[in-house]
Parts: C-alpha cells; sequence; structure tokens
C-alpha cells in the first residue's frame, strides 16, 4: 500500500461513500502508477478486467482521487479497468463480479447504505469527467451476489 498523494486519517470524518472510476491505462501500468511518489492522485482499490483487486492504500486515508476535497475525505475510490474504449465499452463479468464483491464488502465493514447517493460515479462528483466510461451503469447495486469468492476459489479478500 502507498502513501503518496493521500493523508494520513480523515480528519475525523466518517468512510461514507463509495466513488467508481475508470483506471486511465491497464491495470498493471495503473498499480505501478500509483506508487510513483510524484503521482497526483490514489485510489484505495484497484480492480482488473480479469477481476483481480489490488489495495493500494488504506481504508483510513483520504486518497485524492474524486476532485473534491472534502469527497475524498468521506470515501473510499475504486478504479476499473477500461482500456478507455469508449461508450461502446462493457465491462467484463470477471471485473463486475470483483467490483459487486468489493463494494458489498465495503458498505457492510462501514455501514454504507447500498444506493446511489452513496455510490457514485466519478461523474457524477466532477461533471467534467466522463468515469466510468461505456456501458456503466449502477442498477445492479440492488441485486448484490455472495458467490464471488466461491466462484474465484478464495475464502477471504484482508481488507484494512
Amino acid at each position: 500500500m502507498h502513501r503518496n498523494s493521500s493523508e494520513e486519517g480523515r480528519q475525523g470524518r466518517k468512510i461514507e461513500l463509495l466513488v467508481l472510476h475508470s483506471m486511465d491505462g491497464f491495470y498493471k501500468s495503473t498499480v505501478e502508477w500509483f506508487k510513483n511518489p510524484k503521482t497526483a492522485v490514489v485510489a484505495h482499490y484497484l480492480i482488473s478486467k480479469k477481476g483481480e483487486i489490488s489495495q493500494m492504500l488504506k481504508d483510513g486515508w483520504a486518497g485524492y482521487h474524486a476532485g473534491d476535497y472534502e469527497t475524498n475525505l468521506r470515501s473510499i475510490g475504486i478504479e476499473l479497468e477500461d482500456e478507455k474504449k469508449g461508450e461502446a465499452w462493457v465491462y467484463p463479468k470477471e471485473e463486475i463480479k470483483a467490483l459487486r464483491w468489493l463494494v458489498k464488502r465495503l458498505c457492510k465493514k462501514y455501514k454504507i447504505p447500498k444506493d446511489k447517493e452513496h455510490i457514485l460515479l466519478h461523474k457524477d462528483i466532477t461533471p467534467e469527467r466522463d468515469d466510468p466510461v461505456g456501458n456503466f451503469d449502477l442498477d445492479w447495486i440492488a441485486s448484490f451476489k455472495t458467490s464471488y469468492l466461491r466462484s474465484v476459489g478464495r475464502n477471504d479478500l484482508s481488507i484494512s
């Protein structure tokens, strides 16, 4: 986990939002970019097209990802690999399964309501942004599935 482009603690703010983003590139290059101490932004989690999840920043730290300082203090950022293919992009099934699992887990851990007021798209906070791109909506939040870990053969993912 990396501490660049972040600050320790949240100045007393409670984690109450999740913000979903698009990676500006591919999964492995984004992991390396977020490790760079000169990087201006960092999200807490990255999810690959194959459903791999990497935690880049402890949940208790405020990452600079939302484009709004107050939102950063109250949120966890999740980046999705999408290759920037534009409006026609369809997120792979394994990536969406991993996202559903992570969102469900974070909502439970931090008592975040599973609704569109608490699970936000980056473009909803910062209108000049266009991410997540493609055919992405939040209609799936009402139908969380609990079988993700069984489907990938893992019992748990450590989340700080």
